[in-house]
């Protein structure tokens, strides 16, 4: 049963309603020294970054644009486990790795990454690196603690996470998500399949927690997560 978010909850404003979006903040981790960053590269829509299993070259800091991490592209059920934006360490996490876990491919145009070498006297580099890995791990145990869970609650939960880390505040408790996120790739984050995510989409924008499309979206994150706690329990 959907629960009944209208009469409690202030439903996201029709798109046209919002101010224009401000300029995002400069990511903490982009102030990293000049000597501690290699070579920028951009990649277009489309394009891939890296593939899983080929030998590590280097970690790589996102300084604009989003790309989707996958796991399982070469045994024909590709997965995308995580996204990276601004500020967004991938790649090598470990100064020990010897292959990429991952595929990353670039969503949008115009995304650029920055190589962080990981040799000595990269201390900055490495500090980064960690703290990096520590926050992909925390959010992949948090994706399997919600396998079990309705799809319509990890779709919630998705696009609650992703306002937290991408979004931008524009009302009391209204988030402005502007990220070049198909329902493809969002039923890959969630692990479903398309045309139930895209349901999915639907109730979450009848009950008033999400609104816009084609990358362009306004939602209520603290909503979306009470909501994909009590779809849980139902």
């Amino acid at each position: 049963m959907t629960p009944a978010y209208d009469a409690t909850t202030t439903r996201v404003a029709a798109p046209q309603e919002l101010p224009p979006p401000q300029a995002q903040p400069a990511a903490e981790a982009l102030l990293l020294p000049q000597h501690d960053l290699g070579r920028g590269i951009t990649l277009s829509a489309g394009e891939t970054l890296y593939r899983e299993g080929d030998e590590v070259e280097s970690a790589y800091l996102v300084a604009s644009g989003l790309l989707a991490l996958a796991v399982g592209s070469g045994r024909g059920r590709e997965r995308v486990v995580d996204l990276a934006g601004p500020g967004d360490v991938v790649g090598a996490l470990s100064g020990h790795q010897v292959r990429y876990l991952d595929t990353a491919t670039a969503l949008g145009p115009d995304t650029r990454v920055v190589a962080v070498p990981l040799g000595p006297g990269s201390d900055a580099a490495r500090d980064l690196v960690d703290r990096a890995a520590a926050r992909r791990l925390e959010r992949l145990t948090e994706q399997l603690e919600e396998e079990g869970a309705p799809v319509a609650a990890r779709v919630a939960t998705a696009f609650a996470r992703l306002a937290e880390r991408f979004g931008q505040e524009v009302a009391d408790g209204m988030v402005r998500l502007t990220l070049p996120l198909t329902h493809d790739t969002l039923a890959g984050l969630v692990g479903a399949a398309r045309e139930t995510t895209s349901a999915a989409v639907q109730q979450l924008r009848r009950a008033g927690l999400i609104a816009g499309t084609r990358g362009r979206y306004l939602v209520l994150p603290r909503a979306l997560r009470a909501f994909a706690q009590e779809s849980s329990l139902n």
